[in-house]
């Protein structure tokens, strides 16, 4: 037997139907950024990108009133999908490409399994793949992103270079399900809102360094001497347990600089020259 409900419409034998819920989804303006450049230090020469960022995609749809809605994240295959990112160059993976897996309902992206392309055209998914980051949603429509690994971005000379996700990557819908069980369905595609921000690399010289010092005996005259130069702090992302630098050394004048050093044979300034 039917129930008046007092809403929907009036059937033919003057019982009132139920009404469905509904839902609709306006493309979403809100977008999920992290940059890179706030590192967090975590131990003396250690940093890493922030931990997380949050956007409300909740606002990008609109529900029937009285009903309640949920929120789930999905993607078109359970095996791994490409995510359009990559690994930082110079990490383990070196470059490979990022792929997506459904986790305990959020959703995880990997570094996949190198393959012999250098546009990744040969990599393969690794469901056991080092984390990279991780997109998940709550129960009142905020996803967040949590960032565990630097990607590869697309112009080296700009140290503020943005990459975003493919455009299909993930799915965020919205189901709205009204006092009977009745339900509706609305999704937004995340992919683009999903960017993350480039970090230049920095260097500065340690606190109260001594520098090594270079010392030959004239004693032993045709010998040589070295010394390893650790006296810089190099701070990057892009990169776990690898720094990739170069030192350089250089005079103030190419027209030869007085080293204050004296020649003994000749008695004559000794000039250095880059």
């Amino acid at each position: 037997m039917a129930l008046d409900t007092g809403n929907g419409n009036r059937g033919n034998n003057g019982v009132t139907r139920n009404a469905l819920p509904t839902i609709t989804a306006t493309a979403a303006a809100d977008v999920l950024e992290v940059d890179e450049s706030d590192r967090v230090q975590v131990s003396t020469d250690v940093y890493y990108i922030p931990t997380d960022v949050t956007a409300n995609f909740a606002d990008n749809f609109t529900v029937s009133a009285g009903a309640t809605v949920s929120y789930a994240l999905s993607l078109a295959s359970a095996s791994g999908v490409d995510s359009g990112l990559f690994i930082a160059t110079n990490n383990p993976e070196n470059g490979a490409k990022i792929y997506l897996f459904e986790e305990n309902g959020k959703i995880v992206g990997r570094a996949g399994n190198k393959g012999g392309q250098a546009d990744g055209s040969a990599d393969t998914p690794n469901a056991s793949g080092r984390m990279v980051f991780e997109v998940s949603v709550n129960a009142s429509g905020v996803v967040k992103l949590e960032l565990n690994g630097a990607v590869r971005h697309n112009d080296p000379n700009d140290p503020d270079d943005v990459v975003s996700l493919a455009a299909d990557a993930i799915t965020l819908t919205a189901t709205v399900t009204d006092g009977t069980g009745n339900s509706a369905s609305a999704d937004i595609e995340l992919g683009n809102n999903i960017r993350i921000k480039d970090s230049a690399p920095a260097i500065s010289v340690r606190t109260n360094a001594i520098l090594p010092v270079l010392e030959v005996d004239e004693s032993d005259p045709g010998t040589d001497a070295t010394a390893r130069i650790d006296n810089f702090r190099i701070i990057s992302v892009d990169g776990i347990g690898f720094r990739a630098s170069s030192i350089t050394l250089s005079v103030a004048s190419e027209t030869g600089v007085d080293s204050g050093v004296t020649d003994a044979a000749t008695g004559a300034k000794v000039f250095l020259f880059q």
